[in-house]
């Protein structure tokens, strides 16, 4: 399973760090990872079934064709590291 992390600026993430309750971010994360491991792993065939029967939408209007060409490259090397595992 692929992640993503999103790097947020100093001042929102510690504005999100205050305002969480402790007791809830353990609850939520707690919760994540019971969801995790019931969701279990998936084989190739089932990722790649899913990945096939995707809808294709058009980019966001603001993005330029040189950053879509970069994010899908990013995409395709990401599906080839899983796939060849």
């Amino acid at each position: 399973m692929n992640q993503l992390s999103v790097n947020l600026p100093k001042t929102l993430q510690h504005q999100l760090t205050v305002l969480a309750n402790k007791n809830d971010i353990a609850q939520q994360r707690a919760s994540f990872n019971a969801l995790l491991q019931n969701l279990g792993q998936a084989s190739y065939n089932e990722i790649s079934a899913v990945l096939a029967d995707r809808e294709v939408v058009e980019p966001e209007a603001g993005l330029s064709p040189d950053v879509i060409k970069r994010l899908q490259k990013r995409i395709a090397e990401k599906q080839n590291v899983v796939f060849s595992k």
